[in-house]
């Protein structure tokens, strides 16, 4: 991931007081490349939901001598132009002790992984959408995991099959067993056309006896 986006670095003196941050890290924090950064700008410009949080992980991160990796929200100023949004960054840092095991500089990275979380809350709200109409509806809905070879079925599959909730096992076979025999070769063939890619990637539809 970090590869594929601009990396903003951040140098600190501890204890901490002024931040050294480069163009990249001020930008995610919604602050002008000459802007003047201290500790109380950088939780200032925290939102304050992640705030506290981002105070432990420092803290812990700092006393226990292990890395920092941590995801919080930063949010444009009043006066801003973009006064009020919100960006996620994701902040990966280290702690460098001198010879004694003293806590003496606080150092990492920055990344912006805005466009990462939209389309995650994105992806979790279509598969909720989906989840809600597959239990609304009367209809039998099927979802099989390729990599798991698990099947699972909506409530639809017990007024359409006729078996009572937990007597459909999560497994391919049970359907394919369960399709009469004179119709079972055709339909597997369809599927696995499709699944295979024989067909060219197209969907697959059908009628069969159960």
């Amino acid at each position: 991931m970090l590869g594929a986006v601009e990396v903003g670095l951040w140098y600190c003196d501890l204890p901490f007081d002024v931040l050294v941050w480069d163009r990249k890290v001020k930008e995610h924090f919604w602050l002008p490349p000459d802007a003047h950064v201290t500790i109380d700008t950088f939780y200032a410009r925290i939102h304050a939901d992640d705030r506290e949080r981002t105070r432990g992980a420092i803290a812990h991160a700092i006393a226990a001598g292990e890395p920092y990796d941590i995801e919080y929200r930063t949010v444009a100023p009043d006066g801003h132009p973009q006064a009020g949004a919100v960006r996620w960054v994701r902040a990966i840092g280290y702690t460098a002790y001198d010879d004694e095991g003293a806590p003496t500089r606080f150092d990492g990275i920055t990344v912006d992984v805005t466009p990462q979380k939209r389309a995650a809350e994105a992806l979790a709200a279509s598969e909720q959408r989906y989840e809600y109409a597959a239990r609304a509806t009367f209809n039998a809905i099927w979802d099989w995991d390729l990599v798991q070879g698990t099947l699972a079925w909506n409530d639809g599959v017990h007024a359409v099959f006729g078996y009572a909730p937990g007597e459909v096992p999560g497994t391919i076979a049970w359907w394919y067993e369960a399709i009469h025999p004179d119709d079972r070769e055709r339909v597997v063939a369809g599927v696995h056309a499709v699944i295979d890619g024989a067909d060219g990637g197209q969907s697959w539809m059908g009628e069969y006896r159960f």
